[in-house]
C-alpha cells in the first residue's frame, strides 16, 4: 500500500505519522519543500491534511483563505493519481454544532448563515465529491496531540489565558486516534462523510481536572456547546469519550 500524506508538516499530520510508525507503514511525507518530487505520481491513498485550521485567517483575510483551503485542494487532485482521496474537514460546517440532531452527516447546509471557515470547508467537500469516485471526507471537532498550538487544552496545558466558561462543553479526540479510525473505514472499504471525533463531550472545567487541577480564571463570554453526532462512525468503529481521550494526551 502506496501512502500519501499531504501537509505532512502540519498538526493533524503529526498523528497520522505517529500512527502510521506503530502500524510499520511506510508513507511518503508531502510538503511545500518536496512536493513537486511527487506530481504526477500514483498512490493507493492520499490523504490531505493541508487545509488551513485558522478561523481568524477566513475572518480577516478572505482570499488568503481561500487560497489555502480551496487551490490547494484543487492542485492535489490535479497533480496526483490516487485509488482513495482523503480530505481532512471539519465538523464547523454544520450550523448549529450544539446539537448532534443538527450535526448528522447528511443534515441539510444553510451556507449563507455559514462563517467564511465554514464556507470554505464545505466547498473543498464539494470539490472532492464532484471530483473523486472513491473519497473519505473527515469532519472533525476538537483535536490534541503533538504540535497541538491552540484551543482550551492547549491554554490550560500551557497555563494561558483560558477564552472559555467552565461549563462551555466540547469534543476532542486525539489526532492519532483520528488517523486509526480513518483507516479503519478505509479497511472496511467506507466511502462518504463521517463525523471523527469522541462520542461525548466535557466541560471545561472537567478538562483541567484532568491535567492540572488548579485555580483557573475563566472567560465570562458566552457559553459555548459543542455535540456533534457520531452515530454513523459508531456503526463501523468503537469511540470513546472526549475525557478518555484526553486522558491519552
Amino acid at each position: 500500500m502506496r501512502i500519501y500524506l499531504i501537509g505532512s508538516n502540519g498538526f493533524v499530520a503529526s498523528g497520522f505519522k505517529e500512527f502510521f510508525k506503530l502500524k510499520n507503514y511506510k508513507f511518503y511525507p508531502i510538503n511545500k519543500n518536496n512536493y513537486n518530487k511527487y506530481k504526477n505520481t500514483s498512490c493507493d491513498i492520499l490523504i490531505n491534511a493541508a487545509g488551513n485550521s485558522s478561523t481568524i485567517l477566513a475572518k480577516k483575510n478572505f482570499f488568503k483563505s481561500y487560497n489555502k483551503n480551496i487551490n490547494s485542494i484543487i492542485r492535489s487532485l490535479k497533480d496526483f493519481k490516487f485509488n482513495e482521496y482523503v480530505l481532512i474537514s471539519s465538523t464547523l460546517i454544520y450550523n448549529d454544532v450544539s446539537s448532534k440532531r443538527m450535526t448528522k452527516e447528511n443534515t441539510i447546509i444553510d451556507i449563507d448563515k455559514l462563517d467564511n471557515y465554514g464556507f470554505f470547508k464545505i466547498i473543498a467537500e464539494q470539490i472532492v465529491k464532484r471530483s473523486v469516485n472513491q473519497y473519505l471526507i473527515i469532519r472533525t471537532s476538537g483535536l490534541v496531540g503533538a504540535k497541538l498550538k491552540k484551543n482550551v487544552v492547549y491554554d490550560i496545558l500551557n497555563k494561558k489565558k483560558i477564552f472559555d466558561k467552565k461549563n462551555s462543553k466540547f469534543n476532542f479526540i486525539t489526532t492519532e486516534r483520528l488517523a486509526e479510525i480513518v483507516f479503519k473505514l478505509y479497511r472496511k472499504k467506507k466511502c462518504g462523510i463521517f463525523n471523527v471525533t469522541s462520542n461525548k463531550n466535557i466541560k471545561v472545567q472537567n478538562i483541567n481536572n484532568i491535567f492540572i487541577k488548579k485555580k483557573i480564571q475563566y472567560s465570562v463570554a458566552p457559553k459555548k456547546i459543542n455535540n456533534i453526532s457520531t452515530s454513523k462512525l459508531s456503526k463501523f468503529v468503537n469511540i470513546f469519550s472526549s475525557e478518555k481521550y484526553l486522558q491519552d494526551v
